[in-house]
Protein backbone atom coordinates (compact mmCIF):
# COMPACT_ATOMS: atom_id res chain seq x y z
CA UNK A 1 0.00 0.00 0.00
CA UNK A 2 1.32 3.60 -0.74
CA UNK A 3 0.49 4.60 2.52
CA UNK A 4 2.73 3.75 5.72
CA UNK A 5 0.54 1.70 7.83
CA UNK A 6 2.97 2.42 11.20
CA UNK A 7 1.77 6.28 10.73
CA UNK A 8 -1.53 5.83 12.31
CA UNK A 9 -2.51 9.57 11.77
CA UNK A 10 -2.10 9.22 8.14
CA UNK A 11 -3.95 6.29 8.04
CA UNK A 12 -6.90 7.55 9.49
CA UNK A 13 -7.30 10.19 7.15
CA UNK A 14 -6.94 7.99 4.38
CA UNK A 15 -9.62 5.70 5.89
CA UNK A 16 -12.03 8.57 6.50
CA UNK A 17 -11.55 10.05 3.34
CA UNK A 18 -11.73 7.12 1.07
CA UNK A 19 -15.07 6.34 2.85
CA UNK A 20 -16.14 10.00 2.01
CA UNK A 21 -15.55 9.43 -1.77
CA UNK A 22 -16.94 6.00 -1.76
CA UNK A 23 -20.04 7.20 -0.49
CA UNK A 24 -20.43 9.90 -2.25
CA UNK A 25 -20.13 8.06 -5.17
CA UNK A 26 -22.97 5.06 -3.98
CA UNK A 27 -25.01 8.06 -2.63
CA UNK A 28 -27.26 8.22 -5.78
CA UNK A 29 -27.60 4.38 -5.80
CA UNK A 30 -26.98 2.92 -2.09
CA UNK A 31 -30.88 2.23 -0.99
CA UNK A 32 -30.95 0.13 -4.24
CA UNK A 33 -27.87 -1.72 -3.33
CA UNK A 34 -29.06 -2.17 -0.01
CA UNK A 35 -32.75 -3.02 -0.46
CA UNK A 36 -32.48 -6.74 0.78
CA UNK A 37 -30.14 -5.61 3.72
CA UNK A 38 -32.48 -2.62 4.73
CA UNK A 39 -35.42 -4.99 5.06
CA UNK A 40 -33.89 -7.40 7.27
CA UNK A 41 -32.42 -3.89 9.15
CA UNK A 42 -35.43 -2.25 9.71
CA UNK A 43 -37.31 -4.91 11.95
CA UNK A 44 -34.60 -4.22 14.54
CA UNK A 45 -35.05 -0.50 14.90
CA UNK A 46 -38.66 -0.51 14.50
CA UNK A 47 -39.51 -3.45 17.28
CA UNK A 48 -36.52 -2.62 19.64
CA UNK A 49 -35.59 1.04 19.42
CA UNK A 50 -38.87 3.07 18.50
CA UNK A 51 -41.29 1.40 21.00
CA UNK A 52 -38.46 2.57 23.70
CA UNK A 53 -37.60 5.97 22.82
CA UNK A 54 -41.40 6.67 22.15
CA UNK A 55 -42.24 5.24 25.68
CA UNK A 56 -39.75 7.38 27.37
CA UNK A 57 -41.12 10.84 25.67
CA UNK A 58 -37.37 11.42 24.30
CA UNK A 59 -37.50 14.61 22.06
CA UNK A 60 -33.86 15.03 20.72
CA UNK A 61 -31.33 12.52 19.30
CA UNK A 62 -28.39 12.34 16.81
CA UNK A 63 -27.93 10.08 14.08
CA UNK A 64 -24.45 9.25 13.00
CA UNK A 65 -23.25 7.96 9.94
CA UNK A 66 -26.89 8.92 8.68
CA UNK A 67 -26.18 7.73 4.80
CA UNK A 68 -29.26 8.18 3.13
CA UNK A 69 -31.64 8.57 6.24
CA UNK A 70 -32.46 5.20 6.83
CA UNK A 71 -32.66 5.30 10.11
CA UNK A 72 -33.86 8.70 10.79
CA UNK A 73 -36.79 7.63 7.94
CA UNK A 74 -37.64 4.61 10.31
CA UNK A 75 -38.04 6.79 13.81
CA UNK A 76 -39.62 10.22 12.00
CA UNK A 77 -41.95 8.15 10.91
CA UNK A 78 -43.17 6.44 13.90
CA UNK A 79 -42.30 9.01 17.12
CA UNK A 80 -44.44 11.83 17.62
CA UNK A 81 -44.04 14.97 15.60
CA UNK A 82 -42.81 16.56 18.14
CA UNK A 83 -39.03 14.62 17.92
CA UNK A 84 -36.36 16.41 16.39
CA UNK A 85 -32.96 14.59 14.83
CA UNK A 86 -29.51 15.59 14.25
CA UNK A 87 -27.94 13.97 11.34
CA UNK A 88 -24.30 13.70 10.84
CA UNK A 89 -22.18 12.11 7.77
CA UNK A 90 -18.82 12.42 6.44
CA UNK A 91 -20.24 12.67 3.16
CA UNK A 92 -22.64 16.07 1.84
CA UNK A 93 -23.83 14.01 -1.03
CA UNK A 94 -25.21 10.90 0.65
CA UNK A 95 -26.64 13.85 2.96
CA UNK A 96 -27.85 15.59 0.56
CA UNK A 97 -29.85 12.15 -1.22
CA UNK A 98 -31.23 12.17 2.68
CA UNK A 99 -32.56 15.60 2.35
CA UNK A 100 -34.31 14.60 -0.87
CA UNK A 101 -36.16 11.26 0.80
CA UNK A 102 -36.98 13.11 4.32
CA UNK A 103 -38.18 16.36 1.92
CA UNK A 104 -41.39 16.31 4.56
CA UNK A 105 -39.55 16.09 7.58
CA UNK A 106 -37.44 19.30 7.23
CA UNK A 107 -38.53 21.59 10.08
CA UNK A 108 -37.57 17.99 12.43
CA UNK A 109 -34.00 17.44 11.13
CA UNK A 110 -30.75 19.55 11.15
CA UNK A 111 -27.94 18.31 9.02
CA UNK A 112 -24.00 18.42 9.86
CA UNK A 113 -21.70 17.33 7.25
CA UNK A 114 -18.07 16.21 9.15
CA UNK A 115 -16.70 13.98 11.48
CA UNK A 116 -18.48 11.89 13.74
CA UNK A 117 -15.71 12.35 16.29
CA UNK A 118 -16.78 15.80 16.95
CA UNK A 119 -20.66 16.14 17.27
CA UNK A 120 -22.04 20.03 17.12
CA UNK A 121 -23.72 19.36 20.59
CA UNK A 122 -23.21 20.45 24.34
CA UNK A 123 -22.33 17.53 27.03
CA UNK A 124 -25.70 15.85 27.84
CA UNK A 125 -28.02 17.38 25.26
CA UNK A 126 -29.31 14.04 23.60
CA UNK A 127 -31.45 11.70 24.85
CA UNK A 128 -30.72 9.11 22.21
CA UNK A 129 -28.00 8.05 19.45
CA UNK A 130 -28.70 6.02 17.02
CA UNK A 131 -25.47 4.61 14.60
CA UNK A 132 -26.62 1.85 11.84
CA UNK A 133 -24.11 -0.53 10.31
CA UNK A 134 -21.26 2.41 10.19
CA UNK A 135 -19.05 1.91 13.48
CA UNK A 136 -16.68 -0.71 11.00
CA UNK A 137 -16.61 1.94 8.76
CA UNK A 138 -14.55 4.20 11.28
CA UNK A 139 -11.04 4.16 12.10
CA UNK A 140 -10.64 6.02 15.44
CA UNK A 141 -13.90 4.26 16.60
CA UNK A 142 -12.88 4.55 20.19
CA UNK A 143 -12.97 8.04 19.73
CA UNK A 144 -16.41 8.46 18.36
CA UNK A 145 -17.71 5.89 21.21
CA UNK A 146 -16.24 8.57 23.88
CA UNK A 147 -18.17 11.16 21.99
CA UNK A 148 -21.11 9.57 22.13
CA UNK A 149 -20.61 8.92 25.85
CA UNK A 150 -20.20 12.74 26.30
CA UNK A 151 -23.44 13.98 24.35
CA UNK A 152 -25.46 11.32 26.28
CA UNK A 153 -28.14 12.93 28.64
CA UNK A 154 -28.40 10.74 31.99
CA UNK A 155 -30.88 7.82 31.29
CA UNK A 156 -30.09 8.40 27.35
CA UNK A 157 -30.07 5.75 24.87
CA UNK A 158 -27.28 4.97 22.33
CA UNK A 159 -29.20 2.22 19.96
CA UNK A 160 -25.83 0.38 17.69
CA UNK A 161 -27.47 -1.38 14.31
CA UNK A 162 -25.82 -4.26 12.41
CA UNK A 163 -21.96 -4.47 13.18
CA UNK A 164 -19.50 -7.25 12.30
CA UNK A 165 -19.65 -9.92 15.38
CA UNK A 166 -15.80 -11.16 15.70
CA UNK A 167 -17.12 -14.09 17.79
CA UNK A 168 -18.34 -15.53 14.45
CA UNK A 169 -15.33 -15.32 12.50
CA UNK A 170 -13.17 -16.43 15.17
CA UNK A 171 -15.21 -19.39 15.55
CA UNK A 172 -14.34 -22.06 12.77
CA UNK A 173 -17.38 -24.05 13.38
CA UNK A 174 -19.72 -20.97 12.85
CA UNK A 175 -17.58 -19.29 9.91
CA UNK A 176 -17.69 -22.99 8.30
CA UNK A 177 -21.47 -23.25 8.42
CA UNK A 178 -21.60 -19.71 7.20
CA UNK A 179 -20.06 -20.50 3.94
CA UNK A 180 -21.50 -23.72 3.32
CA UNK A 181 -25.02 -22.32 3.45
CA UNK A 182 -23.70 -19.33 1.42
CA UNK A 183 -22.37 -21.71 -1.32
CA UNK A 184 -25.39 -24.04 -1.28
CA UNK A 185 -27.59 -20.99 -2.04
CA UNK A 186 -25.49 -19.51 -4.46
CA UNK A 187 -25.35 -22.75 -6.64
CA UNK A 188 -29.03 -24.15 -5.81
CA UNK A 189 -30.75 -20.66 -6.88
CA UNK A 190 -32.47 -20.89 -9.84
CA UNK A 191 -32.05 -16.76 -9.48
CA UNK A 192 -28.51 -16.58 -8.53
CA UNK A 193 -27.55 -18.75 -11.29
CA UNK A 194 -29.17 -16.77 -13.96
CA UNK A 195 -27.10 -13.86 -12.25
CA UNK A 196 -23.97 -15.88 -12.79
CA UNK A 197 -24.89 -16.56 -16.46
CA UNK A 198 -25.69 -12.57 -17.02
CA UNK A 199 -22.54 -11.34 -15.33
CA UNK A 200 -20.48 -13.96 -17.42
CA UNK A 201 -21.77 -12.45 -20.37
CA UNK A 202 -21.54 -9.58 -19.22
CA UNK A 203 -18.56 -8.82 -17.04
CA UNK A 204 -17.63 -5.95 -18.79
CA UNK A 205 -20.66 -3.98 -18.39
CA UNK A 206 -21.37 -5.29 -14.67
CA UNK A 207 -17.91 -4.16 -14.11
CA UNK A 208 -17.67 -0.72 -15.14
CA UNK A 209 -19.07 0.94 -12.32
CA UNK A 210 -16.88 -0.10 -9.79
CA UNK A 211 -13.94 0.11 -11.99
CA UNK A 212 -14.90 3.77 -12.29
CA UNK A 213 -15.23 4.34 -8.80
CA UNK A 214 -12.06 2.84 -7.86
CA UNK A 215 -10.41 5.47 -10.88
CA UNK A 216 -12.27 8.91 -9.77
CA UNK A 217 -11.36 7.60 -5.86
CA UNK A 218 -7.97 7.28 -6.93
CA UNK A 219 -7.63 10.57 -8.92
CA UNK A 220 -8.75 12.22 -5.85
CA UNK A 221 -6.50 10.61 -3.33
CA UNK A 222 -3.47 11.37 -5.66
CA UNK A 223 -4.65 14.62 -6.39
CA UNK A 224 -4.77 15.29 -2.48
CA UNK A 225 -1.58 13.88 -1.82
CA UNK A 226 -2.89 11.51 0.28
CA UNK A 227 -1.05 8.43 -1.57
CA UNK A 228 1.59 8.35 -3.69
CA UNK A 229 0.11 5.47 -6.02
CA UNK A 230 -2.75 4.24 -6.90
CA UNK A 231 -4.78 1.75 -4.89
CA UNK A 232 -6.61 -1.53 -6.26
CA UNK A 233 -9.89 -2.30 -5.39
CA UNK A 234 -9.57 -5.13 -2.76
CA UNK A 235 -7.07 -2.90 -0.91
CA UNK A 236 -9.73 0.33 -1.39
CA UNK A 237 -12.67 -2.45 0.09
CA UNK A 238 -10.78 -3.09 3.03
CA UNK A 239 -10.27 0.60 4.09
CA UNK A 240 -13.86 1.04 3.52
CA UNK A 241 -15.00 -1.37 5.67
CA UNK A 242 -11.79 -1.14 7.59
CA UNK A 243 -13.13 -3.01 10.94
CA UNK A 244 -15.01 -6.09 8.50
CA UNK A 245 -12.11 -6.89 6.29
CA UNK A 246 -9.11 -7.75 7.85
CA UNK A 247 -6.06 -10.00 6.10
CA UNK A 248 -6.50 -12.71 9.18
CA UNK A 249 -10.59 -13.58 9.76
CA UNK A 250 -9.87 -13.86 13.36
CA UNK A 251 -9.80 -10.04 13.96
CA UNK A 252 -12.45 -8.84 12.26
CA UNK A 253 -15.31 -7.05 13.86
CA UNK A 254 -15.79 -6.33 17.32
CA UNK A 255 -16.72 -8.20 19.96
CA UNK A 256 -19.81 -6.49 21.46
CA UNK A 257 -19.91 -7.84 25.24
CA UNK A 258 -16.01 -6.13 25.24
CA UNK A 259 -17.05 -2.98 23.16
CA UNK A 260 -19.36 -2.77 26.22
CA UNK A 261 -17.23 -3.04 29.00
CA UNK A 262 -14.32 -0.67 27.21
CA UNK A 263 -16.72 2.03 26.82
CA UNK A 264 -19.52 2.24 28.34
CA UNK A 265 -18.93 0.13 31.56
CA UNK A 266 -21.67 1.25 33.21
CA UNK A 267 -24.54 1.09 30.88
CA UNK A 268 -27.18 -1.29 31.39
CA UNK A 269 -27.56 -3.11 28.61
CA UNK A 270 -31.45 -3.38 27.17
CA UNK A 271 -31.02 -5.44 24.19
CA UNK A 272 -27.97 -7.52 22.42
CA UNK A 273 -29.63 -8.94 19.13
CA UNK A 274 -27.15 -11.71 17.30
CA UNK A 275 -28.11 -12.29 13.98
CA UNK A 276 -27.38 -14.07 10.55
CA UNK A 277 -26.50 -17.23 11.84
CA UNK A 278 -26.34 -18.47 7.93
CA UNK A 279 -25.26 -14.72 7.02
CA UNK A 280 -26.28 -13.11 3.96
CA UNK A 281 -28.06 -15.56 1.16
CA UNK A 282 -31.03 -16.21 3.98
CA UNK A 283 -31.81 -12.96 3.84
CA UNK A 284 -33.70 -13.12 0.39
CA UNK A 285 -36.01 -16.09 2.77
CA UNK A 286 -37.10 -14.59 5.88
CA UNK A 287 -39.01 -17.35 7.18
CA UNK A 288 -35.92 -19.56 6.76
CA UNK A 289 -33.40 -16.30 8.30
CA UNK A 290 -36.09 -16.64 11.37
CA UNK A 291 -36.20 -20.34 11.95
CA UNK A 292 -32.47 -20.76 11.02
CA UNK A 293 -31.32 -18.02 13.79
CA UNK A 294 -33.78 -19.28 15.99
CA UNK A 295 -32.10 -22.41 16.11
CA UNK A 296 -28.76 -21.46 16.30
CA UNK A 297 -29.54 -19.18 18.89
CA UNK A 298 -30.14 -22.14 21.38
CA UNK A 299 -26.68 -23.80 20.52
CA UNK A 300 -24.58 -21.25 19.90
CA UNK A 301 -26.49 -17.96 20.81
CA UNK A 302 -23.20 -15.93 20.45
CA UNK A 303 -21.87 -16.68 17.24
CA UNK A 304 -24.06 -15.12 14.60
CA UNK A 305 -22.54 -12.68 11.74
CA UNK A 306 -23.66 -9.02 13.32
CA UNK A 307 -24.95 -8.20 16.24
CA UNK A 308 -27.27 -5.13 17.38
CA UNK A 309 -27.82 -3.57 20.74
CA UNK A 310 -29.51 -1.07 23.02
CA UNK A 311 -27.89 0.25 25.93
CA UNK A 312 -28.82 3.05 28.28
CA UNK A 313 -26.75 5.45 30.51
CA UNK A 314 -27.35 5.39 33.80
CA UNK A 315 -29.69 7.99 35.04
CA UNK A 316 -27.53 8.69 38.23
CA UNK A 317 -24.22 10.91 38.25
CA UNK A 318 -23.91 10.94 34.51
CA UNK A 319 -20.47 10.96 34.20
CA UNK A 320 -18.85 9.84 31.44
CA UNK A 321 -16.58 6.73 31.89
CA UNK A 322 -14.62 7.91 29.07
CA UNK A 323 -13.09 5.52 26.00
Amino acid sequence: MSVDVCDNGRRERLIRRINELYHDLQSDQFDELHRRRHAIERRFWESEVVPRLAVAGFQFGVDLCTGTGFVPRILLKHLDRSVRVLCMDVSDKALAEARSLLCDETDRIDWHVGDVRAIPLADGSADWVTLNAGLHHLPAHGAVLKEIDRVLKPGGYFCLGYEPNAMFFSCRTAYFLERTVWHLFWYLSPKRNWLRIRRLFHAQCNTCRDVNNVAAINGKLLTEGIISEPLSSEEIRRLVDVHAQEDNDLHRGFVPSELIQDHFRHYGVEVMYISDHGGEMLRSNLWLRAAFDGFFRLICSKTGVLFSFVIRKPLEGGAHNGA
